[in-house]
Order: C-alpha cells, then structure tokens, then sequence
C-alpha cells in the first residue's frame, strides 16, 4: 500500500474513486507473478471462467472509498497508527516537493500582484 498504492492513485471527487494516475512511477514495483493453476479450480468450468472474467472486467480499475473503509477494518485499531503514519509521510513528502516550486513561482511573479484584500460579508450584499 505504501510502496503502490500512495504513489501512483489519486482520489476522483466525481465517481468518488481511486484512479491511476497518469504520471508513470519512477521505479516500477516489483510484484510476484500471478499463480497458474487448472480452469477448474477457479469457478468449475472454462465457460464459467470467462463469465467471472468478463463481469470482473467490469469493476477492474475501480477501488473507492468502501474498499478503504474494508482495508481500515481488515487492519484492526492497532494498525491504524501505522496507516495514518504512512499516509502522513506520504503527504509531507508531496509538500516537500512542492514547497521549493512554488516559492520559484512566487518570486517570479511581479511584486504588484498581491493577495486579494479580504471582503467580509455574503456574495450580493
């Protein structure tokens, strides 16, 4: 989760999903190959495995907000410090990154432009 999953999804506030993103990772992940095993061990028969394949095709590149919620749920309470920890890396280590472009976009901008004043009050009033 910390070595994939951080780096490379990113969360659609549209469909309330993960995505891939498209910036390819600096170093690919090293993962086992998916074991190979007879038609029938999967769902029984060869007609039954290609009909499990293509509804899983369906819901191949969707992993949202409920499957967090089972991955916080399948740690337990005494993970959460560790994933909380992780994600809190994960997010410093961004800023870090961004910190020193936009203080070079700040000084490169020109000195009149400033902050908008701010307005009290509602829209229309």
């Amino acid at each position: 989760m910390q070595s994939d999953f951080l780096p490379n999804f990113i969360l659609s506030n549209t469909t309330q999903r993960f995505i891939r993103s498209s910036k390819v990772p600096p170093v690919p992940v090293q993962k086992p190959s998916v074991p190979h095993a007879k038609p029938n061990f999967y769902c029984g028969t060869q007609d039954l495995n290609y009909a499990h394949q293509s509804f899983a095709r369906l819901h191949s590149g969707f992993f949202g907000i409920p499957h967090m919620f089972s991955i916080a749920r399948l740690l337990g309470s005494r993970s959460l410090p560790w994933l909380i920890r992780a994600l809190l890396d994960h997010i410093s280590n961004k800023i870090a990154t961004l910190e020193p472009l936009i203080t070079r976009l700040q000084e490169a901008l020109p000195k009149s432009i400033g902050l908008l004043p701010f307005d009290g009050g509602v829209t229309g009033t």
